[in-house]
């Protein structure tokens, strides 16, 4: 793995053995600290394909030889004062490098075909002077090419940069893009509600109430919801909707804007790095280091002349090798103007290379500032989406009333049959223990009184008698019976949910109920019955039985009478309850909801 600055350019390999035991985060927050003076908290890490490597990323996610680019958080500050990175020449190398001896490809052996006679020492000696200046002229060679390769990392990180933006801007697209969608189901369902109120209350106002539930002002069930409430929560309800429709229109405008904006910063980004300045400069650096290397030093050793030239020869060739020498000193000094040529492009391809990061940056916040308020709108649309379930109760009330009626006529049938079953039960308990007590005396009579005192003493105690209690229950409930309602069939409402006015049957008896109704009732008469002749069973051979099993057998089945007097429509045992604002609108006058009193003030939103 290779660790990269992505602002700097700089490099450092890192062995895979390493990632064996650290998260690729880990190591690289620590290479940055010991490396380049980083904070560990102040990084931005992310992976050549540009992912975000978090703490929990795992060296297989990151894979094997990859690039990973880190940036400072600290200096994407736009307030933040960076100092412009620099092109530096190595001290300790530029002073070896003029102090060695400078040898080219092959310059040894030519050094020793140079004459050693004391007239060719001035050709020696500009050999040597030239030899030092392309030594000099070494490390800024060796700048040059590390400005390229500085260069083309930083072009690395801007592609991983890119990536990193794209990413972004597709996520926040497809959650808008979801977000939006949301929107339009729930405003759709909310538009239905709304324009179904006047209906709901026209059918509430057909809908008459029980005698049990009527009062002096109170004789429909329109009567029993607020009407004014209701008018007041649906006007409410239309002014959010146009204000959340307007800061809808903003949230789209500030998408565009984002995504508009992100466009044109990554192509500026491209463009910055694009730029041929740093590449131009250090490619004529290198190439006035080649050219001294391979025409003006090959030029001055062409002018030594042969061993036994004439004095007048040798002389006139001095003046030709100063020439030359003089043209490569010339040429190594344009290498320290070319110099200063890279490093002034490179401090400016940083600092516009830094400020196209810092538009990244900011593009980036936006586009979170975006999914923010998106987040913050969602909210509002549950809330819509609770007010479009509220006004959904009033569609349907009427149904809800008439289930109503009916469970709380069954209730009250319960309640009657389950006091009559206690009842019967008491009874034919007290007949047992009565029997039972009445044949312990008897045997204590006739056989006890002969038996030895200690030898049976238990057979001389009494059955005690039995305790059934029946606890309150349902005491507070109308008075609604299956009789009154068949008397009174409320007027039945119209098909709210299909918008129309007709009307509509009464509910349709539920098969079995009337029939499962009785067997519960008669079942309590049977089972006293039967422990009644398990009592006789157990009498004495030749005693008549006693009057307990006739009396179960004939108790009490008229607890379950009522059954047979429900009206049609009227649930039995398995019968719905009534639910949502019925139980604040029929049962009472007070409620919450849509369905609380009149009288009541409105509270919140309603």
């Amino acid at each position: 793995m290779r660790i990269c600055h992505g602002l700097a350019g700089y490099t450092l390999e890192v062995e895979d053995r390493e990632l064996e035991w650290r998260k690729p985060a880990d190591v690289v927050r620590l290479h940055a600290s010991s490396q380049w003076r980083v904070e560990a908290d102040d990084l931005i890490v992310l992976a050549s394909d540009g992912g975000t490597l978090g703490p929990t990323c795992s060296s297989e996610a990151v894979g094997h030889g990859r690039d990973v680019f880190f940036f400072v958080r600290s200096d994407l500050d736009p307030k933040a004062d960076v100092p412009a990175d620099r092109l530096l020449l190595d001290p300790g190398g530029s002073a070896s490098a003029a102090g060695s001896s400078f040898q080219p490809a092959g310059a040894a052996e030519e050094d020793d075909d140079l004459p050693g006679d004391p007239a060719f020492e001035a050709f020696r000696a500009n050999i040597a002077e030239a030899r030092g200046r392309l030594a000099e002229a070494q490390p800024v060679a060796a700048l040059a090419a590390q400005a390229r390769t500085r260069l083309e990392v930083q072009q690395l990180a801007v592609q991983a940069v890119l990536d990193n933006l794209a990413s972004q801007r597709a996520t926040c697209s497809r959650s808008l893009a979801l977000f939006f969608r949301k929107y339009e189901k729930v405003q759709e369902k909310l538009e239905q509600n709304l324009s179904k109120v006047e209906t709901s209350m026209a059918a509430l106002a057909a809908v008459a109430l029980h005698p049990a539930h009527q009062g002096s002002e109170r004789e429909s069930l329109a009567d029993a919801v607020p009407r004014e409430r209701i008018l007041r929560f649906t006007a409410g309800v239309q002014e959010e909707r146009a204000r959340l429709v307007q800061r809808l229109e903003r949230l789209r405008q500030q998408d565009a804007q984002a995504q508009a904006l992100s466009e044109q910063v990554a192509e500026a980004l491209r463009q910055a790095l694009a730029s041929e300045r740093v590449p131009a400069a250090a490619r004529a650096i290198e190439d006035g280091l080649a050219r001294a290397e391979s025409e003006l030093l090959p030029a001055l050793r062409s002018q030594v002349p042969r061993e036994g030239a004439a004095p007048s020869s040798i002389l006139e060739e001095e003046k030709r090798s100063a020439g030359r020498l003089e043209d490569l000193a010339r040429a190594c000094r344009g290498l320290g103007d070319l110099l200063v040529d890279l490093k002034a492009a490179w401090e400016q391809q940083c600092l516009t290379y830094l400020q196209r990061l810092r538009e990244v940056s900011y593009i980036q916040a936006q586009v979170r500032n975006v999914e923010r308020q998106a987040a913050l709108l969602e909210e509002e649309i549950n809330v819509q989406r609770n007010y479009s379930q509220q006004l959904s109760h009033l569609q349907k009330m009427p149904k809800a009333y008439r289930r109503g009626l009916c469970e709380i006529a069954r209730r009250q049938e319960f309640r009657a049959r389950y006091v009559a079953h206690a009842e019967q039960a008491r009874s034919a308990l007290a007949r047992m223990v009565e029997e039972e007590n009445g044949r312990r005396r008897e045997f204590i009579h006739r056989y006890g009184c002969h038996l030895p005192a200690g030898l049976f003493e238990p057979l001389g105690s009494l059955a005690p008698p039995a305790k059934v209690e029946v606890p309150d229950f349902d005491g507070a409930l109308p008075d609604v019976d299956f009789s009154s309602l068949r008397e009174f069939v409320p007027t039945p409402g119209a098909d709210v949910g299909a918008g129309s006015a007709g009307a509509a049957g009464p509910p349709r008896r539920r098969a079995g109920s009337d029939d499962q109704s009785g067997t519960v009732a008669a079942g309590g008469p049977a089972g006293s019955a039967g422990s009644s002749g398990a009592s006789e069973r157990h009498a004495a051979p030749g005693e008549q039985p006693g009057p307990a099993a006739a009396a179960a057998a004939t108790a009490g089945s008229a607890a379950s009478s009522g059954a047979s007097e429900r009206p049609a429509g009227c649930c039995s045992s398995s019968g719905t309850a009534a639910a949502g604002m019925l139980g604040g609108s029929a049962a009472s006058s007070g409620g919450s909801g849509l369905a609380a009193s009149q009288d009541e003030p409105a509270v919140g939103r309603l």
